[in-house]
């Protein structure tokens, strides 16, 4: 997808205020699976580029980003 032409900083300012009023639970979410895909993908390059620390570290980073993505549920839960 193209970006549009009158697309600037003031989508990117919008878009992070749309992230600020997200509830807690859904923020630790989003942010768990950003994490857990950043891991996986050097995950991934460290196993492809046989770097094994690369891949360790994606590992864990993987891992946190399941954590925090279980932080979200939880805490969904208990603000019900």
């Amino acid at each position: 997808m193209a970006p549009r032409p009158d697309a600037g900083a003031g989508d990117q300012v919008a878009n992070s205020r749309r992230f600020i009023n997200m509830d807690s639970s859904t923020k630790n979410k989003a942010k768990g699976s950003l994490d857990e895909a950043k891991g996986k993908v050097k995950e991934e390059t460290g196993k492809v580029t046989k770097n094994r620390d690369l891949e360790e570290r994606g590992v864990a980073e993987k891992t946190g980003g399941k954590v925090e993505k279980k932080v979200g549920d939880v805490k969904k839960v208990f603000d019900k």
